[in-house]
């Protein structure tokens, strides 16, 4: 009797579309980015609005381009396209801030009326209330931070 094995993923460049590096079923969707970036910039804006400010975010654009980049280009039809360099990114829109807001927004100042500004502003404050928040043990924040953290320490070196 002869052992079977399932089908495999193609190779990069193969004509279905299964192929993923190992870690990527750890990263987070384009999905799942939109809907994180969507809850900061809630967070952000209700920051500002504890200080007496007005702050309409502006809506990003979330490409999935760019994603499983970190071991070379694995799409051959990127490749072909544009080589080794990324395929380009529409600009995201800067909002129309005042000088007030800018301040706090961007953390440039201490205080605002009394008030402490969050470090790095209401989008700081915002990006650790939701990493206070979300992590799920052994989950996808799991891979992120393996995908963020451990390339460099191989950099490193022994």
């Amino acid at each position: 009797m002869r052992l079977r094995l399932p089908p495999g993923p193609t190779a990069p460049g193969g004509s279905d579309d299964t192929y993923r590096l190992p870690l990527a079923p750890y990263s987070y969707s384009d999905a799942e980015y939109a809907v994180i970036e969507s809850a900061q910039q809630i967070l952000a804006r209700d920051c500002m609005k504890g200080f007496g400010l007005s702050y309409r975010p502006v809506r990003k654009s979330v490409s999935g381009a760019t994603s499983d980049r970190r071991y070379g280009i694995s799409d051959i039809a990127v490749a072909v396209r544009y080589g080794y360099h990324l395929p380009p990114q529409p600009p995201d829109p800067a909002p129309e801030l005042g000088a007030e807001q800018r301040e706090v927004l961007y953390g440039r100042k201490s205080a605002f009326h009394g008030k402490a500004v969050p470090d790095a502003g209401c989008p700081g404050s915002a990006v650790r209330t939701l990493g206070e928040t979300v992590r799920v043990p052994g989950g996808r924040h799991s891979g992120e931070h393996r995908l963020g953290g451990g390339f460099p320490r191989l950099d490193a070196g022994p």
